[in-house]
């Protein structure tokens, strides 16, 4: 079984920054790989290396989400790799130890046409989350849900940061913004010669509040909701084991009811 990342290194021969850019950990995800696609025809940079990575060539073959496991909850290191994602994570790892950062492309599930970018980070990418074209960035993710690329990068001091693009039905609109979010990336680092305009846009800053996993077959929303969808305390969310409301007012992301039991039924956030 191949069990290899597709990886094309850029190499300068010059001293600078050694980043990575990912796209395909979810292989049904295409704006990032196609973004990818478009960087490794055309891309050329001043200094320091490159590593763009199509990280899950199985399921982007497929055109499937993962294989065997979600590739963004194993960024752990561990003694013993059993699943097929788990074994392509322990090499981009490596990759990852290099690395002074990381721009990870994905994008997400929204039956509606309302198109937001956002971004999960550390505190550690706030700052350049502040200078690329996203309305709304999420913090702590980690402390709920290990195994996050972001994560990984962010609990080893570097910046690691996935960019939610917009919605999986929308790929070819938003490979243009791939393209440009990875040079902004790339230009934070002072990678590139070309300049790319920092987009003056107000950000909301939120911080995770509470992840709900899937617990039985009878798991229910209350109602229709989308991500960023503003919830209120006391607000009856859901129904599964017991009722599902939270303490605080926030926004609910990634809701979903069609996934397995075990597997994230929403996240919340709250103002930082």
């Amino acid at each position: 079984m191949n069990k290899t990342s597709k990886i094309t290194k850029i190499d300068s021969g010059k001293p600078g920054k050694t980043v990575a850019i990912f796209g395909g950990v979810h292989g049904n995800e295409k704006a990032g790989i196609l973004t990818l696609d478009f960087l490794i025809e055309n891309l050329k940079i001043k200094q320091g290396i490159v590593y763009l990575v199509h990280a899950n060539p199985r399921a982007i073959e497929q055109n499937i989400r993962f294989t065997e496991k979600n590739l963004n909850r194993c960024f752990i290191k561990r003694e013993k790799s059993e699943f097929y994602e788990e074994f392509l994570a322990d090499e981009l790892m490596k990759i990852l130890d290099e690395c002074d950062a990381l721009l990870d492309l994905h994008a997400y599930r929204d039956d509606s046409d309302r198109d937001i970018t956002f971004a999960f980070t550390g505190e550690n990418g706030l700052d350049l989350a502040s200078k690329m074209h996203i309305s709304k960035v999420i913090t702590n993710i980690d402390d709920f849900e290990k195994g996050g690329s972001d994560g990984y990068m962010d609990n080893n001091g570097k910046i690691g940061i996935c960019v939610e693009l917009g919605s999986l039905r929308h790929t070819e609109k938003f490979k243009d913004l791939g393209i440009k979010t990875s040079y902004q990336f790339l230009q934070y680092f002072d990678l590139i010669d070309q300049k790319v305009p920092f987009d003056a846009v107000s950000q909301d800053i939120m911080k995770m509040h509470y992840l709900h996993k899937k617990q039985t077959e009878d798991f229910k929303f209350t109602k229709e909701y989308l991500s960023f969808d503003k919830v209120s305390a006391g607000e009856i969310i859901a129904h599964d084991k017991d009722v599902i409301s939270m303490d605080v007012d926030g926004y609910i992301i990634f809701p979903s009811d069609k996934d397995p039991i075990g597997v994230e039924a929403f996240l919340f956030a709250k103002e930082k």
